[in-house]
């Protein structure tokens, strides 16, 4: 039986079982290698309704425990939104997150080959995507973004409304807003690489424009006297 120590003075004391009874203990019922004190969670041992021994509870038992909890109360509740939203639903939202957190929309080429951007880091606008593609970042806001949508999924099982299943649109929603800022990006680079070209062809001709016996310089000779 489990219990919580509620008062401890001196060599004696009282313990608390969840379904109300107190029982009186002394130091020779004590089976732990550390003193008892109050709120310390404790395992009696009774005999014939009478306490016969007290010993401590292992904080890493407690924990085992806790996580026991958090893990069957996980389960039945995406066994409740899995069965609210339908198996078709549930495996549609699955390949979305699998695609939205490791799928790259957007690869580099040649020395740009580790350049990898994905969902999050579009969503995250061009910091964002500027960030992951240094490697520093996972996307910050925009990782935030995709969790939204995938946590979507679980909105009709807690909100019940009929309006509640427009949540399954976020995904979509979000998707679409990643491909927009995926054709910024694109835009934005086809841009500046223009840019660079225009930049060189007016380099390539100054050069071939001021030369002496094939070899280019920067300044052309005053030919006034």
């Amino acid at each position: 039986m489990r219990g919580t120590i509620i008062m401890w003075s001196g060599d004696k004391g009282v313990v608390a079982v969840p379904a109300g009874e107190r029982y009186e203990f002394g130091i020779n019922h004590w089976r732990g290698d550390q003193a008892p004190k109050p709120d310390m969670a404790v395992s009696l041992t009774l005999t014939e309704g009478m306490l016969t021994a007290l010993s401590p509870i292992q904080e890493v038992d407690l924990v085992k425990e806790r996580i026991e909890k958090l893990g069957a109360h996980g389960a039945k509740v995406a066994q409740g939104i899995l069965g609210d939203v339908g198996k078709e639903v549930a495996v549609g939202y699955g390949f979305f997150a699998v695609f939205a957190l490791f799928f790259n929309m957007l690869s580099g080429k040649g020395v740009l080959a580790s350049v990898a951007i994905t969902m999050p880091g579009l969503l995250g606008g061009l910091e964002g995507t500027i960030n992951q593609a240094a490697g520093s970042s996972s996307g910050g806001g925009g990782l935030l973004l995709v969790c939204l949508a995938i946590a979507s999924v679980s909105v009709p099982y807690f909100w019940k409304h009929k309006y509640a299943p427009l949540a399954f649109c976020l995904p979509l929603v979000i998707t679409l807003y990643a491909d927009i800022q995926l054709y910024r990006a694109y835009s934005a680079v086809k841009t500046q690489f223009a840019s660079l070209g225009q930049l060189d062809s007016a380099l390539s001709s100054m050069f071939a424009s001021n030369t002496v016996a094939g070899k280019p310089y920067l300044f052309r000779r005053s030919t006034s006297p």
